[in-house]
């Protein structure tokens, strides 16, 4: 098994004595990689954001999404990549997810990305349509008091720490 891997298994414990819950863990498990699970809470946290008007249960989709990486903090260059992916649309998220997660884990090379993009051209219509998003995920870089916290019970702590800006 890979280091970092998550692993998913169902036991019916009905019936089943102590010893024989070793032997039916180990033909029941199924490991997944961490770029796999990264993907599954990407999709999770989109198609909840679909099919609901409640940004708190997206929120515990993006919250384990956190809980991933900070878990595995020698996959950086795997999350980078993934972040990167998400930033060139490859992967459907919710439109808050960037910004969401790099409020805390502010990686440069995301930041770069979004700094890079300003810098551009900025009288395209695709540049327009983005500006909102952008501004959002700059926002969650750069405020010493996030102006989104008060959305996300998660970064309500800045709001009692830091006060409003």
């Amino acid at each position: 098994m890979a280091n970092g891997s998550i692993v998913y298994f169902e036991i019916d414990y009905g019936s089943i004595d102590h010893t024989s819950i070793h032997s039916i863990f180990k033909a029941h498990t199924m490991t997944i990689s961490i770029d796999d699970n990264f993907l599954i809470l990407c999709k999770q946290a989109y198609e909840l954001d679909l099919s609901t008007d409640d940004w708190g249960e997206v929120e515990y989709s993006m919250v384990d999404l956190l809980k991933l990486v900070r878990s595995n903090p020698d996959q950086r260059d795997l999350f980078i990549r993934l972040f990167t992916e998400i930033y060139h649309g490859i992967h459907q998220v919710p439109e808050y997810l960037m910004a969401f997660c790099m409020r805390e884990l502010r990686y440069a090379e995301i930041r770069s990305l979004y700094v890079n993009e300003c810098a551009g051209d900025q009288n395209t219509a695709q540049f327009r349509r983005r500006m909102n998003h952008i501004s959002h995920v700059m926002h969650a870089f750069d405020d010493e008091v996030w102006e989104d916290a008060d959305m996300w019970s998660y970064y309500a702590h800045e709001l009692r720490e830091g006060g409003a800006e």
